[in-house]
């Protein structure tokens, strides 16, 4: 990255934020940030704010801003700098040259210090976010990057330790974000070594060159409780686990202090507390007493951190106190599902009551699909104290907003959740389909099987009452789940489902045979050979024997027919749209993507296996039904680009579209890597890894709407 000139020449997150509310949320928690009890951060905090400031257009409150950052420190290159780009900003030229001279003569006379304070002011700006992506994760290393310069530039400089120090701090926030675990399971565990490595030794230097009992001296004891806590390469760390021992310890903290303390996270963060009681310190202690499922010492600490600071810059503790209070109350009231009507119940509704209101702060200030999900969750634990179906709409609504807040990530617990509460409100289709979302947003290898034992629950359910139709969508995402699930976790998991009900799982395995990979092959054999002494007659031996498990016909019978339903188009349409897709894709097509966009969203499509006429010829009907219909859906996968059909039906599109001049009547989406053809590469396709992002699904209902 070339060296900016002033931060409005930074790549900084703020300029693609997507709303302006993001950015004023940004703007409540800086003014908080701006009392931080570290000097050094404070211009750098106020240099943010005038950035935002203009950002949202108010270039007055900006020039203020910068302005008096120049009062605090006249030598402020960002200062001056920042000015120049106001002033033109509000056509002031005369003043923008004044303070561009300045800048200059400042910038000749000044010291290495001096440049190094710039710099590291851009490198502060360069790590801020106004909201989180997964992709802005290279600004963090640029951030360390220019650090290093600062830190390189004053070597030696005694009389600046608290400042270096603030440095070294910033650039251990920054490996902190990195360090998160999310980001390290896709990075070389050698990387991640050597990153927990520089960190250690940045915790042991600001130790060693900054006073005992300085804010610096408490937040290096906390971090390395933080960091002795999360170790790199542990095996776990779900909640309650105790596996702070095994790991090697780093070269560089043998032989010093810190030694004694590396399997000791407490006393680091009491060590931290004895010296002083700031913010972060009680974050980060109450993070691993939340950890070790210390539920009540926890919420006491994140209680003290909001009582030093109760704005809404301080929504961490906020958060975390909420979720300290939900785990704790989820716990009391798993056994029977329902509060319970004894004393300790007017407890755990004001602990959930609590949570609600802190939760209600968090997503003011930071609205993320997390912390509607915690929202709730919370909402859904509160209505069990009865049938109030008033808290129960809350909770959908928030699981709802969650969902609006994902942007191409993956998050498998709110779907989940979300199907949990419409099944709590009785609707039953609506939360099979969310309970779908969840299996499909799940993450390869995982162990978390509520979601497919849940809907698979349900569709026994549907089988118990008649509904034997149910069975091939059933298997489709049976398949799907195999695909997903560690295979042990998931044979114990069929194993304790086939108990309910037997022949259920051997239609479903039926139905699944004939287009079973070898793998799902060895696993439904595997399952068999579990249940076949358990069986009391023959049923398994002649299903077994029927034309060695032929299983259903999955063509168009399980598919349920529109009907009378009426499509949502305004142009005299019979339908809103046409697939076009292989043979060979057909149950995602049928079980994913017409499931939703026709029993969820309510719109009327055609697909030819339910929808093409007897009696007409292919190309007929899919003449038909393009002309017939408002859209044309291309789902474009390698059996699309290899079937001729496919390709007719793609180009007698393209060809009505061109005929009648009508933009956007095509949408086209493209399984992964899948190269499109050329015909069809002009077009702006949704791109999808076996599940469509909410956002893109939400693309998708919008241009069949438009």
């Amino acid at each position: 990255m070339k060296d900016a000139r002033c931060h409005f020449d930074l790549p900084l997150n703020v300029k693609t934020a997507k709303d302006r509310q993001e950015v004023e949320t940004r703007i409540t928690i800086l003014k908080g940030y701006i009392n931080v009890d570290l000097e050094p951060l404070k211009l750098a905090n106020k240099h943010l704010l005038g950035l935002l400031y203009y950002y949202i257009g108010q270039l007055d409150e900006s020039y203020d801003t910068f302005k008096s950052i120049l009062d605090e420190d006249p030598t402020n290159l960002n200062a001056l700098a920042n000015l120049v780009h106001v002033c033109r900003g509000i056509l002031s030229t005369k003043e923008a040259v004044e303070y561009e001279n300045i800048r200059k003569q400042v910038f000749a006379k000044t010291d290495e210090l001096i440049k190094a304070r710039f710099k590291a002011e851009h490198a502060y700006a360069l790590a801020f976010e106004i909201y989180h992506s997964v992709h802005e994760l290279r600004r963090y290393h640029e951030s360390n990057d220019m650090y290093d310069k600062c830190l390189t530039e004053t070597a030696g400089k005694s009389e600046i330790q608290i400042e270096r120090g603030t440095w070294m701090m910033c650039k251990i926030w920054n490996f902190k974000k990195l360090f998160n675990r999310n980001n390290l399971k896709e990075q070389d565990p050698s990387k991640n070594l050597k990153m927990y490595d520089h960190i250690m030794d940045l915790l042991l230097q600001i130790q060693q060159n900054v006073p005992e009992n300085s804010t610096l001296a408490a937040l290096a004891w906390a971090n390395f409780g933080y960091f002795f806590w999360k170790k790199p390469c542990m095996t776990s760390h779900k909640p309650g686990c105790d596996d702070m021992s095994g790991i090697e310890m780093p070269s560089i903290i043998k032989g010093t202090e810190m030694e004694k303390y590396y399997d000791d996270p407490r006393s680091c963060f009491e060590r931290a507390l004895k010296i002083r009681e700031n913010k972060e310190v009680l974050e980060l202690y109450g993070s691993w007493l939340l950890h070790k499922t210390d539920f009540d010492t926890a919420v006491n600490k994140f209680s003290r951190s909001i009582a030093l600071d109760c704005s809404d810059s301080n929504y961490y503790s906020y958060c975390k106190r909420a979720e300290c209070l939900s785990i704790k109350c989820q716990r009391a009231i798993a056994p029977d599902k329902r509060i319970k009507a004894a004393e300790s119940s007017v407890d755990i509704i004001h602990d959930l009551e609590l949570a609600v209101k802190d939760f209600e702060l968090v997503v003011r200030v930071n609205p993320t699909a997390y912390a509607y999900r915690q929202l709730g969750h919370c909402f859904l634990l509160l209505s069990k104290g009865g049938n109030d179906k008033r808290i129960r709409a809350k909770a959908l609504a928030a699981y709802q907003k969650g969902l609006a807040c994902l942007d191409g990530e993956k998050d498998s617990t709110l779907h989940f959740k979300h199907a949990e509460c419409l099944k709590a409100l009785g609707e039953d289709t609506q939360a099979r389909a969310s309970m779908q979302r969840s299996v499909e947003n799940q993450n390869p290898q995982s162990t978390f099987d509520k979601d497919i034992q849940t809907l698979m629950k349900w569709y026994i359910e549907l089988y118990k009452h008649g509904s034997t139709e149910i069975i091939p969508e059933a298997a489709f995402w049976f398949k799907m789940a195999f695909s997903k699930y560690k295979c042990e976790t998931f044979k114990k998991l069929t194993l304790r489902l086939i108990r309910r009900d037997t022949d259920f799982f051997l239609k479903l395995f039926g139905c699944l045979w004939k287009d079973a990979s070898p793998q799902l092959e060895e696993f439904i054999s595997d399952v068999l050979k579990d249940i076949e002494d358990r069986l009391s007659h023959s049923h398994l031996h002649q299903f077994l024997s029927s034309s060695r498990w032929t299983g259903f016909d999955t063509s168009a019978k399980e598919i349920k027919n529109p009907g009378a339903m009426r499509p949502r188009n305004k142009k005299g349409y019979d339908y809103d749209f046409f697939i076009v897709h292989s043979s060979r894709d057909q149950n995602w097509v049928k079980f994913s993507l017409l499931y939703h966009l026709e029993i969820i969203r309510n719109f009327k499509g055609l697909i030819d296996i339910r929808d093409f006429k007897p009696g007409k010829t292919i190309l007929e009907n899919i003449e038909e039904a393009i002309r017939h219909s408002y859209k044309v859906i291309l789902y474009i996968t390698g059996n699309f680009t290899e079937s001729d059909w496919c390709n007719h039906e793609a180009q007698t599109a393209i060809s009505r579209a061109l005929t009648k001049r009508e933009k956007g009547s095509i949408i086209p989406i493209r399984e992964g890597m899948t190269t499109v053809p050329n015909f069809l590469s002009n077009l702006t396709n949704i791109c999808i890894e076996g599940v469509i992002p909410e956002t893109d699904l939400e693309k998708l209902v919008q241009a069949l709407d438009e």
